[in-house]
C-alpha cells in the first residue's frame, strides 16, 4: 500500500466545537455561550465528527502491523498461507497409568477414547491401550477434551476417576503433570511472530527460520535462542510460559524443524532446555509521610509490583537481573525510599533466564519526610 494514498486526521473535539461556534457567530451576527443551547449542539456534533475521525484512523493504522489487532491481525497474517495464520488454542495431555485387580492369562485392552474425569475435566485416551498377560498395568496417554490452558498442571495422581470401567479394573492415575494446553495465541506474541515469517522461507538454516518455526510449535512457547557451538550443529533454547519446557514439548518442536522443508541436510538440530538463574527478592521500603493513610493500597500495590516484575525477569532469554528496574516499579507503586537487599545486578547469557525462588521478603520501616 502506497503510504500517500491515505492521510491520518488530526482529530480534536474542542477544536471542532470552537471552529463551529466561531462560524455560526461570524453568520449570525450575535455572540454565544459554549453552554448555550447552539452551544451544547455544536459540542454534541463535534464530539460525533471527532469520534468518526478517530475510527478512521484507527482503521488506518491498523493496515500496518505495528498497529493491527484482532481479525485485522489475522488478515495480514493470512497475506502468508498457513506459515502466517494465529496458532489455535492446544489441548493439555497427561500420561496415565491403568492398572487391573490382579494378573491375567490374557490381553485387558483400554479403548481408545476412554474418559477420565478431573472435576468437570475430562481426559480422553489417544489410542488403544492393552495390559500385556500376567501384567498389572499399562502406561498410556490422554488428551484433555477441553482446550486451553484449563487442563495444565493437574498434579500427579489427581486425574483418577475412571468414567468408562474396562474388565478388571482396579484404578487409573495420571503419573505425570498434565502440560501442554494452550490459549488461542495473543495479539502481541503473533505480531512478534508475523514479523519473523519473511525468515520462514529460507532453507539455509537461518537463525531467524529457526526462531520462528520453534515459536510456530505452539503458543506456550515465549522466546528462543538459537545456537551454533559448531559448524553444523544448532541448538534450539525454548523458554515456555511456564519456564523449562517439558520434554514433550522438546519432542514437538524437534519434530516441526527437522522437517525436510525446513532443516538443511547437514545440520544436526538439538532442542535444549534453558538454563535457570534463581534469584531471592529482599528489600526494604519507606513512605512519605504524607501518604500514611493509604499505607493498606499502598502495600497492594507493592505486591503487585513485585509479582510484576519477577514476572517481567522470567519471560525473555538473556533479560539481566535488574534490580533498578524493581525500583522503578516500586517508585510507581507509591514507595518513597527503597533499599533492597536482593535481588543483585546479574548479566545473564542468551540461552538463560531468571527465575525467582520462594523467597520473597519485603519489609515495611515506616514513614519519612517528604524530600524538597
Amino acid at each position: 500500500m502506497n503510504d500517500d494514498t491515505y492521510e491520518i486526521i488530526e482529530s480534536n473535539a474542542e477544536e471542532l466545537r470552537q471552529q463551529m461556534q466561531e462560524r455560526f457567530q461570524e453568520l449570525s451576527g450575535r455572540e454565544i455561550s459554549k453552554y448555550s443551547p447552539e452551544g451544547l449542539i455544536f459540542a454534541s456534533v463535534a464530539y460525533l465528527i471527532a469520534m468518526r475521525e478517530e475510527n478512521y484512523n484507527d482503521n488506518l493504522k491498523q493496515n500496518y502491523l505495528k498497529y493491527a489487532r484482532d481479525n485485522r491481525l489475522d488478515l495480514l497474517g493470512d497475506r502468508y498461507g498457513d506459515r502466517g495464520l494465529r496458532l489455535d488454542e492446544q489441548y493439555a495431555k497427561a500420561t496415565f497409568r491403568f492398572h487391573i485387580i490382579s494378573p491375567k492369562q490374557k490381553k485387558i485392552v483400554i479403548p481408545k477414547g476412554s474418559l477420565i474425569r478431573y472435576n468437570e475435566l475430562y481426559f480422553e485416551t489417544n489410542e488403544e491401550y492393552s495390559i500385556a498377560e500376567n501384567t498389572l498395568y499399562i502406561d498410556g496417554i490422554a488428551t484433555c477434551k477441553t482446550a486451553g490452558t484449563i487442563g495444565n498442571n493437574i498434579p500427579i495422581g489427581h486425574i483418577n476417576t475412571m468414567v468408562d470401567l474396562y474388565p478388571y479394573f482396579s484404578k487409573v492415575e495420571n503419573i505425570t503433570i498434565s502440560n501442554g494446553g494452550t490459549d488461542l495465541e495473543e495479539d502481541e506474541d503473533y505480531r512478534e511472530r508475523l514479523r519473523l515469517v519473511p525468515d520462514s522461507f529460507s532453507v539455509a538454516g537461518s537463525e531467524g527460520a529457526y526462531i520462528f518455526w520453534t515459536l510456530s510449535t505452539s503458543p506456550e512457547i515465549i522466546d528462543v535462542t538459537v545456537k551454533s557451538p559448531n559448524p553444523c550443529e544448532v541448538d534450539i533454547y525454548a523458554l515456555t510460559k511456564d519456564g523449562v519446557p517439558t520434554q514433550e514439548m522438546k519432542n514437538q518442536i524437534l519434530k516441526v524443524v527437522n522437517s525436510d522443508e525446513i532443516r538443511p541436510l547437514t545440520d544436526k538440530v538439538t532442542v535444549k532446555s534453558p538454563d535457570i538463574i534463581n534469584y531471592n527478592v529482599e528489600f526494604d521500603y519507606y513512605i512519605n509521610k504524607d501518604n500514611e493513610i493509604s499505607i493498606n493500597s499502598i502495600k497492594a500495590k507493592v505486591q503487585a509490583a513485585v509479582n510484576e516484575y519477577i514476572e517481567w525477569q522470567k519471560n525473555k532469554l538473556g533479560r539481566d537481573i535488574i534490580p533498578d528496574e524493581l525500583i522503578k516499579r516500586l517508585k510507581l507503586a507509591g514507595v518513597k525510599r527503597t533499599v533492597i537487599t536482593s535481588p543483585v545486578y546479574k548479566k545473564l547469557e542468551p540461552h538463560q533466564f531468571a527465575k525467582c525462588n520462594a523467597s520473597v521478603v519485603i519489609n515495611y520501616l515506616g514513614v519519612e519526610d517528604i524530600w524538597y
